[in-house]
């Protein structure tokens, strides 16, 4: 029987203190949760029973276990652990295996604030078969040592040719911008300049900020991150789109917020502000934030209608927002280092160069402490690839769309997660 463990453990929750910053990791888009619930639906797809279990280390004796097993039902008992690294506990006697996103090229071996959980490299050990979201990854565990390593590919909904066809043809754009008329955005400039946080209010519509921009000439752009994370090199990227043009065309960046949940503004203000130090770098009204929650067909709109899609990361366990924007056709600036490396090449996306530096030690991330390294986007290179994707036809552009949905749909799709999950319970 197989069993599969999610984030939360009570009500559908788990939240934890994490430097005096709350994080509930299912309160966000793109969270575990959301993984989560694309490997339940998968698994139903392919007709693989399973049932949800929230606290599989309290089963720890074979009386325990006989508990979740219905009578005609043998053993062995295989438990999937879909959550962070720290928050599993494994089933004792069970074939235990985690979902596990890594973005680093080393694995620190040490205890991270004294927690025992939080050696990584001992909760690995622990497991009997670790399953991973790309080629990149797969290679890096298996030269860790860790002999039972394979990938899981997330299954994507491939497009209709005709969906296709309209995306790369922008024959459909105008009838979606009227579903934004109930989502709002702020300019970063208005948040970074507020005298207070209860005067940096001033929003408007997202609708109405795009057709402001087309009508201006402007390409939009959109990224989708955490602004607390460091690893998303926000700053960067705002550095290289204020106040940024090119032949007299200005550039517009939409910041879609991840965070869900909380004070939107207060959180916005404070994260962008205070962490990354933004406000001396916000001249110009071209950033927008929104941290309204978007349905999935929102979000899949909203991939639709900007020019393209850009990814400043210093690295990434998977990137799915960049692999939703490839499902929906949406052209992609990225650089091509750990996850992006395991499934899109040069000629799928318009490439950032990078450096790689020690990454600093941050409340998101573990951090030059561990002396783990990252891949850093410099300004001027995040720009030239902006004027690059700018001075593009539109047929290489098409081009480039084409062969990256066809790279990812050729990998994140049905059959070789069906194939991965039959091979882990033996079927």
């Amino acid at each position: 029987m197989l069993f599969v463990v999610p984030v939360f453990i009570e009500e559908n929750k788990f939240k934890t203190s994490h430097n005096d910053f709350l994080i509930d990791y299912g309160q966000a888009h793109y969270s575990w949760l959301l993984v989560f619930q694309k490997i339940c639906t998968a698994l139903e797809a392919a007709s693989i029973p399973f049932r949800i279990l929230t606290r599989p280390e309290i089963y720890s004796s074979d009386i325990a276990k006989k508990v979740l097993l219905e009578k005609d039902e043998d053993w062995p008992i295989y438990v999937l652990h879909v959550r962070p690294i720290e928050l599993i506990r494994i089933m004792p006697g069970a074939f235990n295996a985690c979902y596990y996103l890594w973005e680093f090229e080393s694995i620190p071996d040490v205890w991270i604030d004294n927690n025992p959980y939080f050696n990584f490299r001992n909760q690995l050990s622990l497991q009997d078969h670790i399953f991973t979201a790309n080629d990149t990854f797969e290679a890096f565990l298996a030269s860790q040592n860790f002999s039972s390593v394979s990938n899981l590919y997330l299954p994507i909904a491939e497009r209709p040719a005709e969906f296709r066809k309209q995306r790369l043809n922008n024959d459909y754009r105008g009838c979606l911008v009227s579903a934004y008329d109930r989502t709002s955005c702020q300019s970063i400039q208005d948040i970074a300049n507020a005298s207070s946080l209860a005067s940096s209010h001033t929003q408007e519509s997202l609708s109405s900020f795009m057709e402001r921009e087309r009508t201006r000439g402007s390409v939009i752009l959109l990224t989708v991150a955490n602004p607390w994370d460091m690893r998303k090199n926000l700053i960067s990227q705002i550095k290289s789109i204020s106040d940024f043009s090119f032949k007299g065309r200005r550039v517009a960046l939409i910041v879609k917020s991840t965070l869900l949940g909380l004070e939107p503004w207060n959180l916005i203000a404070s994260l962008l502000v205070n962490k990354h130090g933004i406000k001396e770098i916000c001249v110009s009204n071209s950033i927008w934030v929104s941290s309204d929650y978007f349905e999935k067909d929102d979000l899949d709109a909203l991939y639709q209608l900007v020019d393209a899609y850009i990814c400043t990361s210093s690295c990434e366990g998977l990137n799915l927002p960049l692999i939703e924007a490839i499902r929906n056709m949406c052209p992609i600036i990225t650089p091509l280092h750990s996850a992006m490396s395991g499934y899109l090449d040069s000629q799928a996306c318009f490439s950032i160069p990078y450096d790689t530096s020690l990454a600093r030690n941050d409340s998101s991330c573990l951090g030059g402490a561990y002396k783990l390294y990252w891949q850093e986007c410099k300004v001027k290179d995040i720009q030239a690839s902006i004027i690059e994707f700018m001075q593009a036809s539109s047929a290489i552009k098409a081009q480039k769309v084409r062969h990256a949905f066809t790279q990812v749909s050729s990998k994140y799709n049905q059959e070789l997660f069906s194939s991965s999950i039959s091979k882990f319970i033996n079927l």
